[in-house]
């Protein structure tokens, strides 16, 4: 009985696999992520040989969702850390969904987050806090839904604490976001 379920569930993942289309991102859809250069805008410094290591897909589903991933990790798995996924969807509903399971993923995992959704709110929900290793900020994570878009952005090695500064980091690539959603109405 345990191997049938099993089974079901790989089948039913399988098919989600399935269903997803891979494409090179193009040009300005690098803009709806958070990437290394970003945070190097800030004071993060670049890595020797950091394009190497970058890993950025473009993903269409067959519901007409898309998905833009970034990460970067260095192969030792030191600091610094970054993952950003933008989503747009066919409808608010699954872009909420998209935060909520975002939501839930960051609960399960072992980042001890210090919620600070007092410097900075977006959207119909956010979510923003620092991320904590032996009771010391070394990163953040922001989630957040408005309208049809979902973003995540989760990195490592540099962290924001100030309203201002997080700003002027976030604010463009959710303009991005915005203006991308207008350009690509729900199918």
């Amino acid at each position: 009985m345990r191997l049938l379920g099993a089974l079901a569930c790989a089948g039913v993942w399988l098919s989600f696999a399935a269903c997803a289309t891979p494409d090179a991102p193009r040009p300005e859809e690098r803009n709806l992520v958070v990437t290394l250069e970003s945070l190097s805008e800030f004071g993060l410094a670049l890595p020797d040989g950091y394009a190497e290591h970058e890993k950025l897909r473009r993903e269409r589903r067959s519901d007409g969702s898309l998905s833009i991933e970034y990460e970067f990790q260095t192969p030792d798995g030191d600091p610094p850390f970054v993952y950003s996924i933008a989503k747009i969807f066919s409808s608010p509903a699954g872009a909420c969904l998209s935060f909520a399971a975002d939501n839930l993923g960051l609960r399960l995992s072992s980042l001890e987050p210090t919620e600070r959704d007092d410097l900075f709110q977006y959207g119909e929900r956010s979510r923003f806090a620092l991320v904590e290793s032996q009771g010391k900020p070394v990163g953040n994570v922001f989630a957040m839904c408005r309208s049809r878009t979902s973003l995540l952005v989760m990195f490592v090695g540099i962290y924001f604490d100030d309203t201002q500064s997080w700003r002027a980091l976030i604010e463009p690539h959710l303009q991005a976001l915005e203006a991308f959603e207008a350009a690509n109405p729900a199918e």
